[in-house]
């Protein structure tokens, strides 16, 4: 484990690159039906395993970033399956399922907008742009399609299957395009990103405020981290069921800017916070949330962290769990 020269890596016995690509394949077979409102219920807990309680007030909810015991406070089920997440004010998220994706009250669960992007194509990941009230979207037609208010319409055309997507304060795109590599979008122009690595198959990227990069390779079941002018810092190999997915950013704690990433680790049932270096700090298992397979996480602005997790293989729902108190 922890830090690991830039040298090209290579691909772990037993978990071939294949099979990563076999998991993105299903969820074409796997959303099949559109959801409406009643398929998605929150506060009432529906479809989530009993044990699975909201923490009392008066519970210890422990330190920021201690991941002894983050405190549960919400889920949301939904049908089908969910590819990704992204949290746009405290109050909303967005997910994406099947050929659409929508925007949901994290109050009562309620869809509040259902949008169709790319026809009959999947969708596998959104971000959005919270200063100009839109969200941008990959799809399996090779495009990432722009949503606001009013209409959607294709943004880009990329020439490769994107997986997930993370915008950058400067307004590009970092777009993760499985085995092809790691891809910029700057005013419409793709740019694949030289970053002296050798990867399986990433899924998903993050960027911290220092402009790092991670990325998610569960192709190699690891996880890399570049600096913003892209030099390797350092890079995380979990154990045999390490399975990293979603990532996204710490937002620090009682105004301390923090550089740390989360990531969703679906083989072992855990979080991650990983440091710019590479280095595994601590780790939370969902199990103890009666939750397994963690698969897209992101963070608020208020540090209410949000975990989309696979299927359930008992209600064939998707379960989104949220922490009222940050790790």
């Amino acid at each position: 484990m922890g830090n690991e020269p830039s040298e090209p890596v290579e691909q772990r016995s037993g978990d071939p690159i294949t099979a990563v690509m076999e998991i993105h394949r299903q969820l074409r077979a796997t959303v099949q039906t559109e959801m409406s409102s009643a398929d998605v219920q929150s506060m009432k807990i529906y479809g989530i395993p009993q044990s699975i309680k909201k923490d009392s007030d008066d519970e210890d909810p422990g330190l920021r970033g201690s991941m002894n015991r983050p405190r549960f406070r919400n889920a949301v089920s939904l049908t089908g399956y969910v590819s990704d997440l992204c949290v746009i004010p405290d109050d909303m998220f967005v997910v994406c399922g099947g050929s659409n994706i929508r925007f949901i009250k994290t109050t009562d669960g309620s869809i509040i907008k259902t949008v169709s992007v790319g026809g009959e194509n999947m969708c596998f990941g959104v971000t959005a742009d919270k200063l100009n009230s839109c969200s941008y979207v990959t799809c399996e037609d090779k495009h990432v399609y722009k949503v606001t208010k009013d209409k959607t319409t294709k943004f880009v055309y990329l020439g490769f299957h994107p997986v997930n997507l993370t915008r950058l304060s400067s307004g590009n795109l970092l777009v993760c395009g499985g085995g092809e590599g790691l891809f910029s979008v700057e005013e419409g122009k793709v740019r694949k990103l030289e970053l002296g690595v050798k990867f399986g198959y990433i899924c998903s990227v993050a960027v911290n405020v220092d402009g790092d990069i991670c990325v998610t390779d569960p192709g190699l079941n690891k996880v890399f981290v570049f600096d913003e002018d892209l030099g390797h810092l350092g890079t995380y190999s979990g154990d045999l069921d390490f399975l990293p997915h979603g990532v996204t950013c710490d937002i620090g704690q009682r105004n301390k800017i923090s550089t740390d990433f989360i990531i969703a680790d679906r083989g072992g049932h855990s979080l991650l916070i990983i440091n710019r270096g590479g280095v595994c700090r601590k780790t939370y298992s969902t199990e103890s949330d009666c939750a397994r397979q963690p698969w897209a996480v992101d963070m608020s602005p208020s540090g209410q962290l949000y975990v989309g997790f696979d299927v359930d293989e008992v209600t064939g729902n998707t379960h989104i769990l949220m922490y009222d108190v940050p790790i």
